[in-house]
């Protein structure tokens, strides 16, 4: 895995709590932050995959672009009436 190096700014405090936090914990803040990252890349998978749930199976699987063009245009003259 190629790395690269970032530089960030925190306040005193917290660098100073997140580099005992890792001490005590045996890790690196290298490492803690890369496995936040993972559960944040995990969780936005997961906002993706049940926003595509919520409308899969709205249309039926048999419905043709025609129809769709079709319902769209019925759609709008109903909205605009």
């Amino acid at each position: 895995m190629d790395t690269q190096k970032l530089t960030i700014r925190l306040p005193e405090s917290d660098v100073q709590f997140i580099k005992r936090f890792a001490e005590e914990h045996k890790t690196t803040v290298t490492e803690m932050i890369r496995r936040y990252l993972k559960q944040l890349q995990a969780q936005h998978i997961d906002e993706a995959d049940a926003a595509l749930q919520s409308i899969t199976g709205l249309l039926p699987q048999n419905i043709t672009e025609a129809d769709t063009r079709r319902l769209y245009a019925d759609y709008m003259m109903d909205k605009h009436r």
